[in-house]
């Protein structure tokens, strides 16, 4: 069976970010990345950054450079979870 994909909302900032040589918001130029989360997790990240009122990409950007924080109530690990170690 072939899933089809949805189409998403392009943010045309994210787009510009993306062409080689042009001026980056943040100092420096993005790359595509790929990660892997399931479907409830996807749905759940898309209708955070709509409520932030920008892309997942600036979202994912924004939660990664400290610059948006996730309600303290929300970000409690349940019992069974291990914490999550960021290397840099």
């Amino acid at each position: 069976m072939v899933k089809k994909r949805q189409s998403a909302k392009i943010n045309p900032r994210s787009l510009a970010n993306l062409k080689p040589g042009s001026e980056a918001e943040y100092g420096e130029l993005k790359k595509v990345r790929s990660i892997a989360v399931t479907d409830t997790g996807y749905a759940g990240l898309r209708a955070r950054a709509e409520a932030s009122g920008c892309s997942l990409s600036e979202y994912l950007e924004r939660l990664g450079r400290g610059l948006l924080y996730v309600n303290e109530e929300a970000n409690q690990l349940l019992p069974d979870s291990k914490p999550i170690h960021i290397v840099s």
